[in-house]
């Protein structure tokens, strides 16, 4: 799935600025609350930093300064061996749009996320 066919509206501006949906949640593996269920209606920020090292909180504590509701994946719930990892953007937008066809997390994350994951 190439990024050209995304669902996705991309913004370079800073999102503190934006006029957000109300039902805009913002993506972030380190939020308490997990993300059950979303309909097409439903807007995500998906952040990504590039970095040497992986940095905890800083999507979260984006969210939280700008006042948004933030979740992560379900990979704890429907994945046994997966305790915390990092993806790609473009797997994250994978696995979202795949949940919307099948509403199956376990068959969606278990398709999509690589073996690296999955039989760690």
């Amino acid at each position: 799935m190439g990024s050209s066919k995304w669902p996705i509206q991309v913004y370079e501006d800073n999102i503190s600025t934006l006029s957000l949906p109300s039902n805009t949640l913002y993506l972030s593996p380190d939020a308490e609350d997990v993300l059950d269920d979303y309909d097409s209606s439903t807007s995500f920020i998906i952040g990504g930093i590039v970095d040497k090292s992986v940095a905890s909180c800083v999507s979260l504590n984006k969210a939280n300064l700008c006042k948004l509701k933030s979740v992560r994946l379900p990979l704890k719930e429907h994945l046994e061996k997966v305790k915390k990892c990092v993806l790609n953007i473009d797997t994250v937008v994978e696995i979202l749009s795949a949940y919307l066809v099948n509403k199956d997390w376990k068959a969606t994350l278990e398709q999509i996320l690589p073996p690296r994951i999955t039989k760690s």
